[in-house]
């Protein structure tokens, strides 16, 4: 079976009972590309994942706990991994014969701001937050980082292929499409690697994995965390601000971001004035990462427009290489 087809409700609550507490209730929670579930223990509610296989090693994921470690130490508040024993912070259940990678974290209780409540205080709180985590991963120092994937192997090497295998596309249409996938790698390998533009980055760093507790912004969910250049983290709430619009959309927004940012962290000249490149790079990854799951039940909805999105836009980018 399909591991987004699988249910880990059973499995996890007999490993839970057996070896941490019977007193437990395990509940689904959600898919994206990991299997989400809320589990209280003795009263205690947690958020739990269950990893993908193959995307993440074990080593990977104690990479992945150990900055969040970091982060949370140097005032950056994340969700952090919960282990009910010095040995089982990364626990494995088996299911269909296939042993599986399982995780809990903190809860957090607190909102998910809306859209409608973006005002020019949740930006600069939005900006700010991203600063500091980026100041905090410039003075990220162990070797564990390296244990976490570099950028160019987070499906990036399937991209070519996937453009070639979208049906509804014009032979012209993947011709831009491939022509701009060679800009951004090129755009990409120009680019410094020193401690200020390159590091470990959240990679998906939108509101909904934002959690809001009073004045505070509470980052979770770190599992696509890779090593990347800093401008990465910027192209989702650009994205967003702009309402998915490669243009000046909500100029004023953008630019507290970008103040707020540059309060907290350095912000090289280089990746400032190539953000709108990042913020279309992005899409066109978000593009071939959707129509590898265009058949899943979560997404089969959402790729024809952002393929329509897509292709209106295919124009844009050239001009956006500076």
């Amino acid at each position: 079976m399909m591991f987004e087809k699988q249910n880990f409700t059973d499995v996890l609550k007999e490993d839970i009972s057996n070896n941490i507490s019977k007193d437990c209730s395990v509940n689904f929670l959600s898919y994206s590309v990991n299997h989400n579930y809320t589990v209280i223990i003795e009263q205690q509610k947690y958020f739990c994942r269950i990893y993908r296989p193959h995307k993440e090693s074990r080593k990977s994921i104690e990479a992945e706990f150990d900055f969040i470690n970091f982060l949370n130490q140097n005032s950056v508040k994340a969700a952090a991994p919960v282990g009910f024993s010095s040995n089982d912070i990364i626990r494995e259940v088996k299911l269909s014969n296939n042993v599986y990678h399982y995780a809990f974290f903190n809860f957090i209780e607190g909102d998910i701001v809306l859209k409608d409540k973006w005002d020019l205080h949740f930006i600069n709180l939005w900006g700010k937050t991203l600063g500091k985590f980026h100041a905090c991963s410039k003075k990220y120092r162990s070797p564990s980082a390296q244990d976490r994937r570099p950028w160019n192997e987070l499906e990036w090497s399937s991209v070519t292929q996937l453009v070639k295998n979208i049906s509804n596309l014009t032979t012209d249409q993947k011709t831009i499409l491939l022509k701009e996938w060679e800009q951004s790698i090129y755009f990409f390998n120009q680019l410094p690697t020193s401690e200020d533009y390159f590091g470990l980055v959240h990679y998906d760093f939108h509101t909904g994995n934002l959690i809001k507790t009073n004045s505070d912004l509470i980052i979770i969910d770190f599992d696509d965390c890779c090593r990347h250049w800093f401008g990465w983290d910027f192209a989702m709430p650009l994205h967003r601000l702009s309402n998915g619009h490669m243009s000046n959309t909500n100029l004023e927004l953008k630019n507290e971001f970008i103040k707020a940012y540059k309060a907290e962290t350095s912000l090289p000249e280089e990746i400032e004035k190539n953000l709108k490149v990042f913020e279309r790079i992005r899409h066109l990854f978000m593009l071939s990462w959707l129509s590898m799951r265009k058949n899943e039940d979560k997404w089969k909805n959402i790729f024809p427009n952002y393929l329509k999105f897509h292709i209106k836009y295919l124009e844009a980018f050239p001009k956006l290489l500076v």
